[in-house]
């Protein structure tokens, strides 16, 4: 993904201005071009000489898992026992990560009513990032023969 500066003086040389947008437009009236050189292409062949683009960020307070995805995922005291530490790891690494820098870039156009827009987004933060549920379930896939385990214990138990 490039930089800001880089996008700037890419569509500046293609004598394009650009117009940064405080947030993204979501429409239902949108067509996906294939890359950067496809909307130049489009834009050169109609005519069209102002874009918009808009650079999103992730957050990482939603990415953490807590108390809310455990409990979609019904664990017991017992089970987050088994579970803690790794949950912690993974919220610590989830933590430490730098949200300060896109982790993509939206252009936009308009054309006979209709947006045309190529996201960019090849490089997101250093790390794979999924969402705390998909992260909760595979920390307790990992787990499963010690919950079976635990499991069986407390069946054993008068």
């Amino acid at each position: 993904m490039q930089t800001e500066q880089e996008l700037l003086e890419q569509f500046k040389k293609e004598n394009i201005n650009l117009y940064r947008l405080t947030e993204f437009i979501e429409t239902e009236n949108k067509i996906k071009l294939d890359g950067i050189e496809e909307l130049i292409r489009f834009a050169h062949d109609n005519n069209i000489n102002n874009m918009f683009y808009f650079y999103y960020y992730l957050k990482g307070y939603g990415l953490l898992i807590d108390e809310q995805v455990i409990n979609k995922f019904h664990l017991d005291n017992e089970m987050l026992t088994i579970l803690k530490d790794e949950i912690m790891e993974y919220n610590i690494k989830i933590s430490k990560q730098d949200y300060s820098k896109p982790v993509g870039v939206i252009l936009y156009c308009m054309y006979d009513g209709m947006m045309l827009e190529v996201e960019d987004n090849e490089c997101i933060v250093g790390v794979d990032i999924e969402t705390p549920e998909d992260a909760c379930k595979r920390i307790i896939d990992s787990h499963l023969e010690e919950i079976a385990l635990f499991k069986e214990k407390q069946k054993t138990m008068p």
